[in-house]
């Protein structure tokens, strides 16, 4: 008995192992877990310079925006450089609204609606099914 309490305490218990190995879990130390360590910090690093990247250009955005609604409300303004600031300034709102609202932010929302939108109305199929058959 205290042969066995030994290898528990040292080992651990056979469940703790057998759920490690059923969950395929790796520890950290072995080189292939800390290549894929290292290559998903590369990609997180690659996301936060992109995401920082946006920022900037959509703060500058904003800053150009501003800057010409200011001119605009100029009143001694000539009325063919009011409607190029007004017309730069709409182009400049859509291009913030491009910015902002992309294929890419908008992807995974979407795959998820029609993904489960999808399981809603073939549950509410089988549930009708079930209903009228019974």
């Amino acid at each position: 008995m205290n042969r066995r309490r030994l290898w528990i305490s040292k080992w651990g218990s056979r469940r703790t192992r057998q759920r490690w190995r059923s969950r395929g879990s790796v520890p950290l130390s072995s080189a292939q877990s800390l290549q894929e360590f290292d290559h998903q910090l590369q990609e997180l690093e690659g996301a936060i310079a992109t995401l920082r990247q946006r920022f900037e250009q959509v703060r500058s955005t904003r800053l150009q925006q501003a800057d010409l609604r200011h001119r605009l409300e100029q009143p001694d303004l000539p009325t063919g450089d009011r409607k190029a600031l007004e017309q730069q300034l709409e182009d400049l709102e859509v291009a913030l609204e491009n910015s902002v609202l992309s294929w890419r932010s908008l992807q995974e929302p979407f795959w998820q609606a029609i993904r489960f939108g999808g399981l809603g109305i073939v549950i509410g199929w089988i549930l009708k099914s079930f209903v009228n058959g019974g």
